[in-house]
């Protein structure tokens, strides 16, 4: 298990922009964004974030997503 979206990268730009977004278009990764989305939906839904240690793990597949977490009671003794 890992923190909610480790690792995951973001980078943006104007809405207008065209020729921007083809040349980001090769960084977009669906799964990534898909696991994100549903990381950060289910530390919202815990009512999570920087002062609470919640460790997750999801994985998403061609028909099926799945997603779990547990907080880090080791952390949150301290």
């Amino acid at each position: 298990m890992y923190a909610i979206s480790q690792g995951a990268m973001a980078v943006e730009c104007r809405s207008f922009d065209l020729e921007v977004q083809a040349l980001l278009a090769p960084l977009h990764h669906r799964s990534t964004l898909l696991r994100c989305l549903a990381e950060r939906a289910l530390l919202r839904t815990l009512e999570g974030g920087c002062s609470v240690p919640i460790a997750t793990a999801s994985e998403v597949s061609e028909v099926t997503a799945r997603i779990g977490s547990y907080p880090l009671p080791e952390l949150v003794n301290h």
